[in-house]
C-alpha cells in the first residue's frame, strides 16, 4: 500500500517525536507497531491532511474515477489507517530499511508529492527531518 510505504518509514526513523516525550530525540528507530503506539497522532495527520488527498487524486487521474468513487475504492481515512496499522501488526518488531526508502523514494513520496493541487508541508518536512537535507529534489520539484 503506497500510504503505507510512503509514511511508516519517515515515522520509524524520524529522530523526533511530540508523542513519545517532549523533547525525545534518538537515532534509534522505531518500529511500525510502537509507530502506531506513540506517533499515532502524526501517522493520522499525515495520512488525514495530505496523504490520502493525494491517493485519491492519483486514483482519479490514473484510473479516471469521479471523486465519488475514488473515495468509495480508498474507503475512508478512518478504515486507511485501520488497515495500515493491522499490516503493521502482522509484523512486529518490523522496521522500513531506510536506505532503501531513500533509494525509492520517487516511487514512494514522489508519487504523492507530485501531486501539486495537495500541499503537504508534513510530509516534505519528515523527508528534510529524516533524510537530514535543507533542500528536498522529489516529485520534479525542489523545495
Amino acid at each position: 500500500m503506497l500510504l503505507w510505504v510512503s509514511s511508516m518509514w519517515l515515522l520509524c526513523h524520524d529522530p523526533y517525536s511530540s508523542s513519545v516525550t517532549s523533547d525525545a530525540c534518538t537515532s534509534t528507530p522505531m518500529d511500525v507497531s510502537n509507530v502506531h503506539k506513540f506517533k499515532n497522532k502524526e501517522l493520522c495527520k499525515l495520512v488525514e491532511e495530505e496523504l490520502y488527498p493525494a491517493a485519491v487524486t492519483l486514483l482519479e487521474e490514473y484510473h479516471n474515477k469521479s471523486n465519488a468513487n475514488a473515495r468509495q475504492i480508498m474507503g475512508t481515512v478512518n478504515d486507511v489507517l485501520k488497515y495500515m496499522e493491522s499490516y503493521s501488526l502482522s509484523m512486529p518488531g518490523a522496521c522500513p530499511n531506510k536506505q532503501l526508502a531513500i533509494d525509492e523514494i520517487e516511487q514512494r513520496n514522489g508519487v504523492l508529492l507530485s501531486v501539486s493541487s495537495v500541499p503537504q508541508p508534513l510530509h516534505r518536512a519528515l523527508i528534510k527531518r529524516v533524510m537530514n537535507v535543507g533542500t528536498l529534489v522529489v516529485g520534479d520539484e525542489i523545495d
